[in-house]
């Protein structure tokens, strides 16, 4: 989870979603921060996390976009 998300998780706090899409606000009320049981996150990612340890070549990495903490995984090419 990133690191900005995460201290919202441990406040009980959903963080808001950037619909962009006006169909998809008449639907879904996620413009808005909604109330959560809160949770600690397993793993926080501030910038980049790699996921060498677990046995993956793998890394997540910081991309904000939908939410201010959205992550990407970035698999490398067989």
């Amino acid at each position: 989870m990133s690191q900005a998300e995460g201290l919202l998780l441990e406040k009980g706090i959903s963080p808001s979603v950037n619909l962009t899409s006006t169909w998809l606000k008449k639907f879904f009320p996620f413009d808005k921060e909604m109330a959560v049981p809160p949770v600690v996150a397993d793993i926080v990612v501030k910038n980049e996390f790699s996921l060498t340890n677990f046995g993956l070549d793998t890394r997540i990495i910081l991309t904000p976009g939908h939410t201010s903490g959205f992550l990407s995984v970035i698999v490398p090419c067989l």
